[in-house]
């Protein structure tokens, strides 16, 4: 009984829309469920939320479906529509070899002519199926590409903390008190830090709270302004350095040292000016004599001498950059807390409280990039798994007839996966490119706008992804031996028949 083109149409359709449906769903429960939540405890970690809301989107899981219904339904209506022109005795039959053409490779001689039989053959495959060797040098590639800019996420914000807190900033807490108090106050204020056993060093400064807004937006930008007398008084407890030259910087009387960030922000470079607001709303500009290296956080510096040209006031200091012997948690606290029962006393900022903030969001985002890689890693095994189990059953007679001949099991084997392995290395080196500018874009996405990840990917990136692609591989090919073994010489041979 002859069965009807459509009913065969059918059988490709429902499975591929069966795989278009499910996938789909599994996406759209972990992108619009699983993904916001991790992120979401990512970023509010040291904030408090009553619930996190999640809305569905219809439309986007509409369109996600639309897409996957193009990639998989379509894809299988037009290959099997194809197919079903042929008559049904042709389709029984093996699909003949593509008729035989001359490769890049044979016409460099040199090449060609050192080329054992192997490795002959392995070339002539590769071009043979064009569109599995581009499918296999992509998937490879995005997944090395997902693999890289995960770990490299990584690597870019676990650097911010020992860069902020252990190069740049030395100070242990800032101590701010009211300059309009009473002596008597102050006084008291100021002996806290004076007369501490657990103080190492301190240096008296001007602290104020100060903030910019940027031309033809509503964004605000809030800022830490210090004043201190001069460079070598501060270079103590904070390091000032150039973002391109890493040189020391030193305080001007012609301009103030701004952080990276928020030269960024307010889009200046340095000789440029930018207006700044105290709380009372009082507006100055100040000229930016200096670009600093700076991960967290809003800043800048000025001297004595360009404070009261900008502001138009006398120095007068109100707080202090402290140092202490012991700065484990608890001594800290204590300290703040001491200098926090005077009455002068107005705020204390302790840098590992910002430093516990920073790591905490960094520690939740962790949760994120394991997904990341986990998806890579999945690709990278849905990819070579998938291809190499079609180029096997489409060549189950050409290993049959290898194994007859006489091939040792572990040659059969790499007739195949000589192939894979040379298609997984181009992909490789094309996802370290491909993985090294996503990652730079994706890091110019990711940080909020108060603060800043180290450029670039550590030496160990490349290595871990390019060893777990290897692995990945690997697996895939014990896999595969498992079933070349067992492939049926005489029935595959005689099956045509």
């Amino acid at each position: 009984m002859k069965t009807k083109p459509p009913l065969v149409h059918r059988e490709f359709i429902v499975y591929s829309f069966l795989a278009a449906l499910l996938g789909t769903i599994l996406g759209s429960i972990l992108g619009l469920i699983t993904l916001p939540r991790i992120i979401f405890n990512a970023y509010t970690a040291n904030f408090t939320f009553t619930k996190l809301q999640l809305n569905l989107h219809p439309w986007y899981i509409v369109l996600s479906f639309l897409l996957a219904f193009l990639s998989t339904v379509l894809s299988s209506w037009l290959a099997s529509r194809k197919e079903l022109k042929t008559d049904p005795a042709q389709l029984m039959l093996p699909k003949p070899p593509a008729g035989g053409s001359r490769i890049l490779l044979e016409k460099i001689n040199f090449i060609w002519h050192h080329l054992n039989f192997s490795y002959k053959v392995t070339a002539r495959n590769l071009f043979r199926y064009k569109g599995r060797m581009l499918m296999t040098i992509v998937g490879v590639a995005g997944a090395t590409a997902l693999m890289i800019t995960g770990f490299g996420i990584k690597d870019s914000l676990n650097t911010i903390v020992e860069r902020q807190f252990g190069h740049i900033s030395q100070y242990d807490i800032i101590t701010a008190y009211n300059p309009d108090e009473s002596t008597q106050n102050i006084n008291r204020a100021k002996n806290v830090v004076r007369n501490s056993n657990n103080v190492k060093r301190f240096n008296g400064a001007y602290f104020e709270n100060i903030y910019a807004t940027r031309n033809n937006d509503y964004a605000r930008e809030d800022i830490s302004l210090t004043v201190s007398k001069n460079s070598q008084q501060l270079n103590h407890y904070i390091k000032l350095q150039d973002y391109q030259s890493h040189k020391a910087l030193k305080l001007s009387n012609n301009g103030a040292i701004i952080s990276q960030k928020l030269a960024n922000l307010q889009n200046v470079t340095v000789g440029g000016k930018i207006k700044i607001h105290e709380t009372d709303g009082t507006t100055h500009k100040i000229k930016i004599a200096g670009i600093t290296t700076m991960y967290a956080g809003h800043y800048i510096y000025m001297n004595q001498a360009y404070y009261q040209k900008v502001f138009n006031q006398k120095y007068q200091a109100n707080a202090y950059l402290v140092s202490l012997k012991k700065n484990s948690k608890e001594q800290v606290n204590n300290f703040a807390a001491k200098f926090n029962r005077q009455e002068a006393a107005v705020q204390t900022i302790q840098s590992q409280e910002t430093k516990s903030t920073i790591t905490n969001i960094l520690s939740n985002l962790n949760n994120l990039i394991l997904v990341l890689v986990l998806s890579a890693s999945l690709l990278s095994l849905v990819v070579l798994y998938t291809l190499t189990n079609i180029n096997i059953s489409e060549r189950v007679r050409e290993l049959s007839t290898l194994k007859v001949l006489g091939f040792y099991p572990n040659e059969v084997l790499m007739y195949i996966y000589r192939e894979t392995n040379i298609l997984t290395g181009i992909g490789i080196v094309l996802g370290l490119g491909f993985g090294y500018a996503f990652h730079g874009y994706i890091m110019k996405l990711l940080p909020p706008a108060t603060a800043m990840v180290a450029p670039g990917l550590s030496w160990s990136n490349p290595i871990i992804s390019v060893i777990l692609m290897i692995i990945f591989s690997l697996v895939v090919m014990m896999m595969m031996n498992q079933k070349i073994k067992n492939i049926d010489m005489l029935e595959a041979l005689k099956s045509v028949d």
